[in-house]
């Protein structure tokens, strides 16, 4: 049985953790939400705190899941972030936002991709 898109989600966010974790990150949080939007993973690896947007698709009619991470999507993380910078009082000089992004088949990953974006424009 095919998952549904909220099943996708949680599938997705919850191999994502697995696979920071086994790179050495240390999870913070996960799901922080705010008026600006959500974001789906908060971790840290040595002095460095890293935003994590999960993406995953079935399919690729819609193109590669890191591709729907547009300018729009991005000023939305940056201003979670900015929030989650002045509630945890974090340097903002030591983090970075990355993809990660994931196509999935019959429930199954076939394929992972971890990107590393700078959003030094915003």
């Amino acid at each position: 049985m095919a998952c549904r898109s909220k099943d996708y989600g949680r599938l997705s966010e919850n191999y994502a953790k697995n696979v920071l974790i086994a790179k050495g990150f240390k999870i913070l949080e996960s799901n922080f939400r705010t008026k600006f939007g959500e974001i789906d993973i908060i971790a840290k690896k040595k002095s460095k705190t890293y935003f994590v947007e999960v993406k995953s698709r079935n399919n690729l009619k819609k193109g590669y899941p890191q591709e729907s991470v547009d300018r729009k999507k991005l000023f939305k993380i940056v201003k979670a972030i900015q929030y989650y910078n002045l509630i945890h009082n974090i340097d903002e000089r030591n983090e970075r936002i990355i993809i990660f992004s994931l196509l999935i088949n019959d429930d199954e990953i076939i394929k992972d991709e971890i990107i590393d974006t700078s959003y030094s424009d915003f």
